[in-house]
């Protein structure tokens, strides 16, 4: 390492002015490297700080040199410490990071989560990456093992920032319902089950995390060695009448499991499941027993066990000709999270039976009639079955005969 202000000096001698060129050439040749600054400066020259492991350029318009990059041009492997510590050494040593400047390893294992960096021991620094507009901390897998991880330094977080994490390109916005072959079925009258090719899961910040295959079965939801655990139900055994919200939670290293819980907004799950999805309600009858339903994706159906579809009312209701709709509550069959009810109108009798979101529709024959009607007329049943958007709490029902029936075949949410 050599340092010269690059103008030859004169002599007496033409030793002198040898000498003179020699050191100039060997300090070109070493590109001005030491510890010091050089005394001379020159526009954008450069300059190895091999004090602080950093190739400096001068900067006329400053007056000073700026770190440019570390004077260790290889891509390190780092040091493992669990996939949450990554550690790497530089030669020579840098003495802390600067803001602005690239910083490049591979990764030996992937990382486990949140985590961090560090480089000659200077300490270590989170690793965080951009996600919807915020700089947040890395998920499960955003840095697999051998992936060649581009970051650059923040001074106003004090952290790297991963700049080719490997979920890039997933976003909250991009998550809404994000699942393949999500199966939900209640297996007994105490247990449900899961099963899905793939599902992501997302923890209160909005980080996404990608599970499957899964295949998971609740522990039995009426005993109280299911309280408070992984697989099991918030506070309390299966009470009765009670509609229930079960999520797929995981932990951040990708431990999944089952929770049921009492909210449909935010789950309290066992400690360390950080990441959850809501799935279907689960509603109990009158004997603290699950009632059978299978959520397949976004549509939960009833199963019919020989007594037929839930009855959601019977009778002679309202009036098919005035018309007179009759609000009727659907809160017993569809959980609040519902957007739409499947509903099968029938009578045996073959007379009008008429549902709609709301009663501003008029009489079936006119212009503006109800969504959904059954009507066939003489000895023939009248059946009628579809979705309704729902407005309310509510669907609007009428009929002609008492002999009509209104059941509920299922839901559909959006997740």
């Amino acid at each position: 390492m050599s340092q010269h202000d690059m103008v030859i000096d004169n002599g007496p001698k033409g030793d002198v002015g040898r000498v003179d060129f020699s050191a100039a050439l060997q300090a070109l040749a070493s590109k001005n490297s030491g510890p010091g600054e050089p005394s001379t400066k020159y526009d954008y020259m450069d300059w190895p700080d091999t004090n602080t492991g950093y190739l400096k350029q001068w900067n006329p318009g400053e007056g000073a040199f700026a770190p440019v990059r570390g004077l260790d041009p290889r891509i390190l492997t780092s040091a493992a410490s669990g996939g949450a510590a990554y550690a790497v050494t530089f030669v020579p040593a840098i003495n802390g990071f600067v803001a602005g400047i690239q910083y490049f390893f591979r990764a030996d294992v992937a990382n486990t989560g949140a985590c961090t960096f560090n480089a000659n021991g200077v300490g270590a620094v989170a690793i965080k990456k951009l996600l919807g507009g915020a700089y947040v901390d890395l998920v499960i897998d955003d840095i697999p093992a051998n992936h060649l991880c581009f970051m650059i330094y923040s001074a106003t977080l004090g952290a790297m920032v991963l700049l080719n994490p490997n979920r890039a390109a997933i976003t909250s916005a991009a998550i809404k319902e994000a699942y393949s072959n999500l199966v939900v079925p209640v297996a007994s009258n105490t247990t449900y089950t899961l099963s899905a090719d793939e599902v992501i899961v997302k923890d209160a910040s909005g980080n996404p995390m990608v599970l499957g295959p899964l295949n998971l079965t609740s522990l039995d939801l009426s005993q109280a060695g299911s309280i408070g655990v992984a697989n099991g139900i918030k506070s309390a055994v299966l009470g009765a009448s009670v509609w229930y919200f079960p999520y797929l939670v995981a932990k951040s290293d990708g431990t999944a499991a089952l929770w049921l819980d009492t909210s449909s907004t935010i789950p309290t799950p066992p400690t360390g499941y950080t990441y959850w999805y809501r799935l279907h309600g689960l509603k109990t009858d009158s004997s603290s027993h699950l009632i059978y339903k299978k959520q397949t994706n976004n549509k939960s159906t009833y199963t019919n066990t020989g007594t037929g579809f839930p009855l959601i009312a019977s009778g002679l209701i309202g009036s098919v000709s005035v018309p007179t709709y009759v609000p009727t509550s659907i809160s017993p069959f569809v959980p609040p999270t519902a957007r739409e009810i499947g509903v099968l109108l029938h009578d045996a009798a073959g007379t009008f039976v008429v549902a709609a979101p709301n009663a501003n529709f008029g009489a079936v024959a006119s212009t503006n009639p109800p969504p959904v009607y059954a009507a066939v007329g003489g000895s023939w049943p009248a059946i009628a079955a579809d979705y309704l958007v729902l407005e309310s709490t509510n669907i609007y029902i009428a009929s002609y005969a008492a002999s009509a029936y209104w059941r509920c075949t299922g839901w559909i949410e959006s997740l």
